[in-house]
């Protein structure tokens, strides 16, 4: 009978371990708790380790939250940027675009996730730095798709690709938020059908099948 040998992580290996563990700590804690109310021990503990071992890999709570903003927005941006490089056609990328990129589908907690992170910026300089610089960075991939698409459907921009990402992706979660407080009024696909009616068309006129 075969044994499975472990192998023994090294010593980046686990701190790197460790740091995705204390992440994904403080994203469930900001977002349920909140950034002010959740202290360094909370996210300690909810991780499985010390305070010290916080303190090892992170200055504190500041430095906590500006790389879980980090993490956020690379994932964001990695996404917008597959959509971009990929092989996709019209119809495929009509598709993300609705349902995902403009969709109504943010989960409570990533939505309160994404208040924390703008109320912080507002707050604490060093926050802000990192929060404004990635936010760019999303709304010009996000801007240059929108480009790519209007272009692609023969369509003409109202606005430049990057004001029009910055208003619709606002609208969005100012919306979002709305359908959780008045879960009663209709929300469906409004985002999307008012940036398609901002180029000249709407979501009935252009309705794509969705690709499998």
């Amino acid at each position: 009978m075969t044994q499975t040998v472990r192998k023994r992580l090294s010593r980046e290996e686990s701190r790197a371990q460790t740091r995705v563990h204390l992440l994904e700590a403080a994203e469930k804690l900001f977002a349920r708790k909140g950034f002010e109310a959740t202290s360094v021990e909370d996210v300690a503990e909810e991780a499985g380790y010390s305070r010290g071992a916080l303190y090892s890999n992170y200055t504190g709570k500041e430095e906590l939250l500006t790389a879980l903003i980090t993490k956020c927005f690379e994932r964001d941006i990695g996404q917008v940027n597959s959509v971009l490089e990929g092989n996709l056609t019209v119809l495929e990328r009509h598709h993300l675009i609705v349902n995902h990129l403009l969709g109504d589908t943010i989960p409570k907690e990533q939505l309160l996730l994404q208040h924390e992170f703008r109320s912080c910026s507002l707050r604490y300089e060093a926050v802000r730095q990192v929060y404004t610089r990635l936010l760019e960075t999303l709304e010009e991939s996000i801007g240059t798709l929108i480009e790519r698409h209007a272009r692609d459907l023969g369509l003409s921009l109202p606005l430049e690709g990057k004001v029009l990402a910055s208003t619709l992706t606002s609208l969005r979660n100012g919306m979002t938020s709305q359908h959780y407080l008045f879960p009663e009024r209709p929300l469906k696909n409004a985002t999307a059908d008012l940036f398609y009616r901002l180029l000249g068309t709407n979501l009935e006129q252009i309705s794509f099948s969705t690709p499998e």
